[in-house]
């Protein structure tokens, strides 16, 4: 065999010797390892002793032990930073749906919330359509009391209804779908008090000596439209609560009050006859809504631990019937156009009534829908319900069909609840993303 020794040239041959002392002189000045001379390798060709390759191994380990707990301590200060801008998002709260007459849009307000608690900066007025492809901001206003009061105009405009101020006329909003505009309106008359909106029409009461009056208004007239008088007296105060034409438009419930008594008159605008309809009660509110053949009128009235629903099949006819339910909170009947059943909405569940047979189905409550429902709404045909529902600290708004009980969310997550779950996701996946991102891969 041959050997080699280390001299200034390198590794160089020093010939042939199968002598046994030649072995032992070498391993004798360590130029090989260990060993029988089979397995002997010569050192220059391993780069070094054993313990100079144990430190380099132990060099290298440590180095990347510090480069991963870098990395560790790198992805969190980032996913820290991710999370605090995150935290510091608005939560978004939704109030007030209104379905559109032709059941295709909603109209909302979208409330921005502050993180720390604490009452909001910004209130928003959005549209959506119903299956939620289409959405769109309308306008913006400062914090304080705002009603959406209807869609007017064959849906082409909202109206809006700030709170009347004592002693102040009404005012009104009007703001335009596609936001091309933003109006004001507001009435001079100081004795003006503002009943509601029903049927695009604008229903005030103007008190006057002897008699209330019931004014109707609408959007884009100068002048108001006298519609009935009612004879009163210095003893007895009247207050107009609600105007409800009937869908043909040949007449009106009105709801009167007088003290804690409350009762639904029918005036007639082709003859301008007042007549009553005996339907009187003590409750706290009294609501009233007209069959879609413009004969009958249901009526229902709050009294503490108990909703009273007043059906009239025919109101010519003159002759009710009075049901009773316990609640808690005010009813309001709802008589769909598509539909001869009769709904009633009370602590945000919706109860239907057959007009004759008036066995009652529970249809949506908080069980069927399986979470909180608040706002409910109905649309005008009875065929779609809204309602929000806070879920992971933010609102969702959900669409729920009454013909098939099936619901789904109208709107996508907000950019908090989003920033939110891809933080999450980016912990549960490792460090993997936060260590592409510190060593230059950038935000994903």
């Amino acid at each position: 065999m041959k050997f080699y020794f280390p001299g200034s040239g390198g590794c160089q041959p020093v010939g042939q010797d199968s002598s046994e002392k030649l072995v032992a002189r070498l391993l004798t000045r360590g130029y090989y390892s260990r060993g029988s001379a089979e397995q002997a390798e010569p050192l220059c060709r391993r780069g070094g002793s054993p313990f100079s390759k144990s430190v380099r191994d132990l060099l290298i380990g440590g180095a990347f032990v510090l480069l991963m707990l870098g990395a560790f301590a790198g992805s969190l200060a980032y996913l820290e930073r991710r999370a605090e801008r995150t935290d510091s998002l608005p939560i978004l709260h939704y109030e007030q749906p209104v379905w559109s007459e032709d059941e295709s849009r909603l109209a909302y307000f979208r409330l921005l919330m502050p993180p720390g608690g604490g009452a909001y900066t910004c209130r928003q007025l959005w549209w959506a359509d119903r299956i939620g492809s289409e959405r769109r901001l309308v306008a913006e206003f400062p914090p304080g009391d705002l009603r959406i009061a209807a869609w007017i105009e064959n849906d082409s405009s909202i109206l809006l209804q700030p709170p009347q101020q004592p002693g102040l006329p009404p005012v009104l909003i009007q703001v335009a779908a596609d936001g091309s505009f933003r109006r004001t309106v507001r009435f001079e008359q100081a004795d003006l008090k503002l009943i509601g909106v029903r049927g695009g029409e604008v229903f005030f009461q103007r008190s006057l000596k002897g008699a209330v009056t019931l004014l109707s208004w609408s959007p884009g007239e100068r002048i108001f439209r006298p519609v009935a008088r009612f004879p009163s007296t210095s003893a007895e105060q009247l207050t107009l609560e609600e105007v409800s034409p009937s869908p043909d438009g040949s007449k009106l419930a009105v709801v009167v009050a007088s003290g804690s008594t409350r009762g639904v008159w029918l005036y007639d605008l082709a003859s301008r006859t007042l007549r009553y309809s005996f339907i009187s009660t003590e409750g706290r509110s009294l609501r009233t809504t007209w069959s879609s053949d413009s004969r009958g009128l249901a009526a229902a009235a709050e009294l503490g631990t108990r909703c009273e629903l007043y059906m009239l099949t025919d109101v010519e006819e003159g002759q009710f019937t009075r049901l009773s339910t316990p609640s808690t909170s005010a009813c309001l009947p709802f008589w769909p156009r598509d539909s001869d059943r009769l709904l009633l909405l009370q602590n945000n569940t919706v109860l239907a009534f057959h007009p004759f047979s008036l066995v009652a189905e529970r249809i949506l409550d908080r069980v069927r829908a399986g979470r909180l429902v608040q706002d409910l709404a109905l649309s005008s045909r009875g065929n779609w319900a809204a309602y929000h529902s806070r879920q992971g600290g933010d609102d969702d708004i959900y669409i729920v069909s009454l013909k098939t009980s099936q619901s789904r969310i109208l709107l996508p997550p907000g950019i908090r609840r989003e920033l939110q779950q891809t933080l999450l996701y980016q912990i549960g996946s490792g460090t993997q993303y936060a260590v592409n991102h510190w060593t230059g891969g950038g935000e994903q």
